[in-house]
């Protein structure tokens, strides 16, 4: 996760953001403390996902962006970490509110495999 206004933070730390390793209600608490006093609530849920290969070839890298804002209080019980908070515009709810099968559609991860099997399928040509 990375939020503008926090400079990119939890960023890689997103798991750890609040010190113990899968805290979600202490990560999201934190998220929400930190972000408290800003007005820019915009995040992007991202994945990037790289091959290299023994041969030589040319790596792969794809990157899947899911765009949102954070909420102030969550909504929905789907999902996990900070999906109550992330609000995505084009559907009008939270990652918690969504389906498993739309939320996999859309997501960073979703979005990056579909990216990884459209580079894979023209690379295997």
């Amino acid at each position: 996760l990375s939020v503008r206004a926090l400079d990119g933070a939890p960023g890689i730390y997103s798991a750890r953001y609040a010190g113990e390793h899968g805290n979600d209600a202490a990560n999201n608490e934190l998220l929400l403390k930190n972000l408290a006093d800003k007005a820019d609530r915009y995040a992007e849920f991202l994945c990037t996902i790289a091959i290299a290969f023994p041969d030589g070839r040319e790596p792969i890298e794809v990157v899947g962006r899911t765009s949102g804002i954070i909420l102030d209080t969550p909504a929905g019980a789907g999902g996990f970490g900070y999906d109550p908070l992330f609000y995505v515009r084009e559907y009008d709810c939270t990652f918690g509110e969504l389906s498993q099968q739309t939320k996999n559609q859309i997501s960073h991860r979703g979005r990056a495999l579909q990216k990884l099997a459209n580079a894979l399928s023209k690379r295997l040509k």
